[in-house]
Order: structure tokens, then sequence, then C-alpha cells
């Protein structure tokens, strides 16, 4: 068994998990479904980055903690 990609995926462009759920967001409006979790510490709105970052968080198995610390480490760049 040829262990290399099919051919196909070499005309597509390669994008990041970020753009692929963007781009989901653009056509389908997923992320107004999210809600908070305590209404009562809620903001008005909430940020669609933070949503993005805990759901490549969990779905990369990294987890909301190290995702966050992960963000703090680029805000001081």
């Amino acid at each position: 068994m040829d262990k290399e990609n099919h051919s196909i995926f070499k005309q597509f462009p390669q994008i990041s998990i970020a753009e692929v759920i963007q781009f989901v967001q653009q056509h389908c409006r997923f992320m107004d479904a999210f809600t908070h979790i305590k209404p009562y510490d809620a903001k008005d709105k909430l940020d669609p980055m933070v949503i993005m970052a805990c759901i490549i968080a969990n779905a990369t198995n990294l987890g909301i903690y190290k995702m966050a610390d992960y963000w703090k480490c680029l805000e001081k760049e």
C-alpha cells in the first residue's frame, strides 16, 4: 500500500483548521448556536476567536488550559 496521499490532494492549497472553521462560520454561522455556560457571567456577545480556540484545543486534544497558555505567549510577542 502506497503511504503517500492521493495525487488529487496536490491540487488543493494547504490551509489551517482555523481557516476551515472561519469559512464554515461565514457560510452557516454555526458559532451563533453557542451560549455561555454561566449566562450571568456572559458578555453581551461571545467572541468567535475564543470559540474557535476552544474548538481547536479540544479537537486536537490540547485542552483549553494549554491553549490559554499558548495565547498568553502569543500576546507577549
